[in-house]
């Protein structure tokens, strides 16, 4: 790993080849459940689990909440980014364990992953599970950590699954949750959710040059909420942005990955 500065002052970090670190510890038992249990009392009770069964330096779900009364929209979190603790800088005042959350419309057709990853799918609900699993192992297969106000650029850390309308990832804390939802504690330890917001590269380059709060000004004047649209255009620019490039599916085909109703664990 090697660090540089941004325009910002902010610390960027490039990575070479993956230097998994052995586990600094296991969560509680009762942990998954108890984790599942304050996700559905916030997100709500009906969710399809999209299994890892590769479970490469961590195991990582995809759970995928169904739209509520009160939610019009689905909500996608990883279930086991948490089982680990990161690798953090001395010192830094951050969670050692994170969960990643992100937002699509209710018109997504997220039930076909009740068929698992190999059936028809849309190809954008395919990457963004692919992009929650990837960014749920980084810490562990980098390690190294992820915190609020970091921006991953999938083309680098995972080629597989980039070359589309959006490869960069930006984490924040999710505000509009109520402060209750956005951290979970059991068994002694605790754990911070992390909103997934996908950035085009120009939108990554304004918050790396001047930081996290000038880019939310833009998307403000732009009114953006937090569901994911992928049709709007870049605030920066002003453009629609560019179609999707082609981009190989070997890496993705070659994975076992299956769904079901209710957690494997």
């Amino acid at each position: 790993m090697r660090e540089e500065r941004s325009g910002s002052g902010e610390p960027v970090y490039r990575y070479d080849d993956p230097t998994p670190t052995p586990a600094a510890s296991d969560v509680p038992k009762g942990w998954h459940e108890a984790l599942d249990a304050h996700c559905e009392q916030f997100f709500g009770p009906d969710f399809i689990v999209v299994n890892d069964s590769v479970g490469q330096y961590v195991h990582v779900d995809v759970c995928v909440h169904a739209p509520t009364s009160d939610r019009d929209f689905w909500t996608l979190r990883t279930a086991g980014a948490s089982d680990l603790e990161m690798t953090r800088p001395e010192g830094a005042d951050v969670e050692p364990r994170i969960e990643l959350v992100t937002y699509v419309p209710r018109t997504w057709d997220m039930k076909a992953l009740e068929g698992g990853l190999r059936g028809p799918l849309d190809e954008l609900v395919r990457w963004l599970t692919f992009v929650m699993w990837e960014l749920g192992r980084f810490p562990q297969e980098y390690g190294t950590w992820l915190g609020s106000g970091h921006t991953v650029d999938m083309s680098a850390v995972a080629p597989d699954v980039s070359g589309w309308r959006f490869n960069r990832m930006l984490l924040v804390e999710p505000i509009w949750e109520v402060p209750a939802c956005q951290t979970f504690s059991f068994g002694g330890e605790s754990c911070s959710l992390l909103w997934v917001l996908p950035l085009t590269d120009a939108e990554a380059q304004v918050k790396l040059a001047t930081g996290v709060s000038d880019l939310f000004a833009l998307m403000e004047t732009r009114a953006l909420g937090h569901v994911f649209d992928p049709d709007r255009p870049c605030v920066v620019t002003g453009h629609q942005v560019p179609e999707r490039v082609t981009h190989s599916r070997r890496r993705w085909f070659g994975r076992r990955h299956g769904a079901s109703k209710t957690p494997p664990r």
